[in-house]
């Protein structure tokens, strides 16, 4: 069985903020759209953003409770496409919204951590958005990477995937 060291890093999931040892750190996604994709929404109205967001929400917080073992009283597109592809992929999930750290600046929630058996670990990040941004998804999970695997020295990440689940 595998298992993951804890960061110790304490989210407020409210004002999406992380903190370790009373410092705040800062989140991988803000950094990206701040620094390298600044300009990735600026043509969509904020109420189509709003509505994105939602609705990306209630996917990510029912995968969720789906890998906990609460099956949706009423099912989606989206649920049904990820258990399909977690099916056909041999996929076994072994942490949701697992949070990883450099220990100094940087915070982050990886949406999924799958093994497909042995000690693979495969590091996802769900998409809910109408086009796919490859190199923003790219530089996020390689991030992500980098951290999963100072947190977890023993372990090395086989794999990067996008879900996009539309």
């Amino acid at each position: 069985m595998i298992e993951l060291q804890e960061s110790g890093v304490n989210f407020d999931a409210e004002a999406h903020r992380y903190f370790l040892n009373g410092n705040e750190l800062s989140g991988i996604t803000g950094l990206l759209h701040k620094h390298i994709f600044p300009d990735q929404y600026k043509d969509i109205p904020q109420f189509v953003l709003d509505r994105a967001a939602e609705r990306g929400t209630m996917v990510h917080e029912s995968i969720e409770l789906l890998d906990a073992g609460f099956e949706p009283a009423e099912s989606t597109p989206e649920i049904e496409n990820y258990k399909r592809i977690k099916a056909d992929n041999g996929l076994k999930t072994i942490a949701n919204e697992y949070i990883v750290t450099d220990g100094e600046h940087f915070a982050s929630g990886i949406d999924l951590v799958f093994t497909n058996g042995g000690k693979n670990i495969i590091l996802v990040d769900i998409k809910t958005t109408s086009v796919l941004n490859l190199d923003y998804v790219q530089f996020q999970l390689s991030i992500y990477a980098y951290f999963f695997e100072l947190q977890n020295p023993d372990l090395k990440v086989s794999k990067l995937y996008a879900l996009w689940l539309r």
